[in-house]
């Protein structure tokens, strides 16, 4: 016998370091668009969400963290799922019509990722807060962007000189944080001097280290604005702001905080408005109308669209409005929860927030839509962004993740094209049975999903819910062909053996609690497991 939820925390640290891995390798590896860069995406996302349903099974927890951003994308995926429907399944003539809702279903698949990427971030990185060398890795590999992306492509990421360099930007606060608040934990044992309190989590003092990190950031910095001038000026704009919002909101040093964000964004707005530089930013709100025009919008963009742009003709100013609104609420209420703590977390909260909003605004530039490591980056932050200002993780009901996975298995069941999810396998896997490795995928997770919803505490209640998800793979077949869609009998066979190959992992989660006892102690001098808190 093991001590209670030991094989539990194995678990959520297998998970955890595997997100690590999977935010690194996006940053080194897929810094521009490419399908197979999207489909190694989805297969480790996929993988990462496996991980965590069985680590929260084990776990016996069928909550998740909420987080406000969460609500900030509903109205962005209303708009583009109304589009589907109009444009797609009911037939309505557009001058896209031809592309069968395949970009709409694109759109709606890359807001699913960035929010399960988020969720991801905030239910298995929060110690992240904890621990520099987590936010180290992540902010070397950042500030690296740019450099792997120029090894591997060279001139093709010309056009997307002003976004990487912002990613890039983004990486030098992930790896400024460690300075402020979020040192190494302090873990000791009774024979030793205590210093403060057991686990507690105290900045960087040592002076030679913080030299060294700083020296790295403006060494960064420096390389950063040679390579692009107009990113450095927006950068620093938004660190303006950012000081303003700080100095409106913490009590302490308000005058010092209001007269930096104020010359720092004069400076740069002034700078701004000589050089022009963001003259490229431009669109036509008024054209898209209030909902935009959805992928009929596509006739009026390409690929030299900024990211912005692609958001206001496809879910026009209203969802624009929304989604900048929302946002702006959601960073004023989490500074909030910053206001009373410590001086380090007030400096960790403010560089945070800047490093949060710089990694959405490379998202929103030129190639930012498409790029697999633009949208892992800013899952990332906002994930982190609650932590980071000290908003404790509330707990939600975990209904969301099954909700979100079954909206996204209808609109890829019911649409004519499945887009970015269909390009995206085909071109990782080059088989012609890519589809159907789709399928089992979706079944699989499908299954551990209801499996941990309904049977995290009572086995044969997950077995019904395998029972269930087998049945939905047969359900998605006679809804295809309610809208008149090819029905193929080997995508349910498919979706069965998906649901098959998760009744052995749900199982195994629910022998290893079995296997597992409240009265054996955890290891160490003071009851502790040294090992599982690493």
């Amino acid at each position: 016998m093991i001590a209670k939820g030991t094989t539990a925390r194995q678990l959520g640290s297998l998970a955890r370091w595997m997100l690590v891995c999977l935010v690194v390798i996006a940053m080194m590896a897929w810094p521009r668009p490419s399908m197979i860069s999207w489909g190694a995406l989805v297969t480790g996302m996929m993988a990462t969400l496996l991980l965590w349903l069985m680590w929260r099974i084990m776990a016996g927890d069928t909550t998740v963290p909420g987080h406000p951003v969460q609500w900030v994308l509903l109205v962005p995926a209303a708009i583009l799922a109304y589009h589907l429907s109009r444009q797609s399944l009911l037939g309505c003539p557009d001058p896209a019509s031809d592309l069968k809702g395949s970009l709409n279903v694109s759109m709606l698949f890359q807001l699913g990722l960035l929010a399960v990427g988020v969720m991801l971030s905030q239910s298995l990185l929060p110690r992240a807060a904890q621990h520099a060398g987590v936010l180290s890795v992540c902010g070397a590999a950042m500030m690296l962007v740019p450099v792997s992306a120029w090894i591997t492509d060279g001139l093709a990421v010309e056009a997307m000189r002003d976004s990487l360099a912002m990613l890039g930007f983004a990486g030098i606060g992930v790896w400024l944080s460690s300075l402020w608040g979020v040192g190494w934990r302090v873990e000791l044992w009774p024979d030793e001097q205590r210093i403060g309190r057991p686990g507690s989590s105290l900045p960087i003092h040592a002076k030679s280290l913080r030299a060294v990190i700083m020296g790295i950031a403006v060494a960064a910095a420096i390389a950063l604005t040679w390579l692009s001038p107009r990113s450095a000026i927006l950068c620093a704009c938004i660190l303006g702001g950012v000081l303003l919002l700080g100095g409106l909101v913490f009590p302490h040093r308000r005058v010092l905080l209001l007269i930096a964000g104020g010359v720092l964004s004069a400076g740069a707005l002034t700078t701004a408005a000589v050089t022009a530089p963001f003259a490229r930013l431009s669109v036509h709100l008024g054209q898209a109308g209030p909902l935009g025009l959805g992928e009929a919008a596509f006739g009026r963009i390409d690929a030299s669209s900024s990211g912005l742009a692609v958001l206001a003709w496809t879910i026009g100013w209203g969802g624009l409005f929304w989604m900048a609104g929302g946002l702006l609420v959601c960073v004023v209420w989490l500074m909030t929860h910053a206001r009373r703590r410590r001086a380090w977390d007030r400096r960790r909260a403010i560089v945070w927030t800047w490093t949060t909003a710089v990694s959405s605004c490379a998202m929103l530039s030129v190639g930012g839509m498409f790029t697999p490591a633009m949208v892992m980056a800013a899952a990332f932050t906002w994930g982190l962004m609650p932590q980071m200002l000290g908003r404790p993780n509330k707990a939600r009901w975990g209904g969301v993740v099954l909700i979100v996975m079954v909206a996204l298995a209808i609109v890829a069941g019911v649409a004519k094209d499945r887009g970015l999810i269909s390009w995206a396998i085909d071109a990782t896997m080059r088989s012609p049975r890519a589809d159907k490795w789709m399928h089992m995928g979706v079944g699989a997770l499908l299954t551990l999903t209801l499996a941990w919803l309904l049977g995290a505490k009572r086995v044969w209640l997950g077995l019904v819910g395998i029972v269930l998800a087998a049945a939905a793979g047969g359900l998605g077949e006679l809804m295809q062909w309610g809208f008149h869609r090819t029905v193929d009998v080997r995508d349910w066979y498919a979706h069965l053996y998906g649901c098959l190959a998760a009744v052995g992992p749900y199982l195994l989660c629910m022998g290893a609690r079995w296997c597992e006892s409240a009265d054996v102690r955890q290891g160490g001098a003071d009851g502790t497991d040294r090992y599982m808190q690493s």
